[in-house]
């Protein structure tokens, strides 16, 4: 992190699995807590700038080998899996804030939704996987094994199947609805030249 409240500069390694941060008050804690939350979609405004700083940065790398879902999702993103590793960065300027996964420039709502999958921060109830559903069926189908695998993969594709359909049938619907239209223009024409009575040598004899 860079310019960030009292901080000028600090750089933080946080190990595998669960990381306890105690100290007294006023040690920095929220400080480094709170950069943490912004940088995956949390809260940030001007007031996290360091006094007499232009900007504020904050640098997240997550080292995700072998994590199919996050992997999965960055190419979803448009982003391309930098060798494992997910590198967050959010710059917050007066004017805007901007947040970059992997150098790209992504939305809030897209950093907030791969969030749960890089951290967990406990005590403030923000990006905590077992509140999220989508978190909570991913659990119980890893416990569930191969077999609800293989049936996960044939329900996902006649489901592709049936929404493949579903939109060939409304597109269908759409062209109907467009030639009736269509039609119905062309009969109001052809209504309004034959009420019109028009004769040969009208138009020269009008003028």
């Amino acid at each position: 992190m860079k310019n960030l409240a009292l901080i000028e500069s600090a750089d933080i390694t946080f190990n595998d699995g669960l990381n306890i941060m105690t100290g007294e008050t006023g040690a920095g804690k929220s400080v480094i807590i709170g950069s943490v939350a912004a940088a995956l979609g949390g809260h940030a405004d001007q007031s996290l700038i360091r006094h007499g700083a232009e900007y504020a940065l904050i640098e997240l790398t997550f080292d995700t080998a072998g994590d199919q879902r996050v992997s999965g999702m960055l190419s979803e993103m448009g982003i391309d899996d930098a060798g494992d590793e997910v590198l967050i960065q959010r710059k917050i300027s007066e004017k805007r804030s901007v947040i970059r996964v992997n150098g790209e420039t992504v939305t809030l709502k897209a950093i907030r939704s791969i969030a749960p999958y890089l951290m967990d921060i406990y005590g403030q109830k923000e990006h905590q996987t077992l509140l999220s559903s989508a978190s909570q069926a991913d659990v119980l189908d890893s416990w569930a094994g191969e077999e609800l695998s293989g049936l996960k993969e044939k329900i996902s594709g006649l489901f592709t199947e049936i929404r493949g359909i579903n939109e060939e049938l409304s597109e269908e619907e759409r062209d109907d609805r467009t030639r009736q239209r269509e039609a119905d223009l062309a009969e109001y024409e052809i209504n309004e030249i034959d009420s019109a009575d028009l004769k040969k040598g009208e138009y020269e004899e009008l003028q």
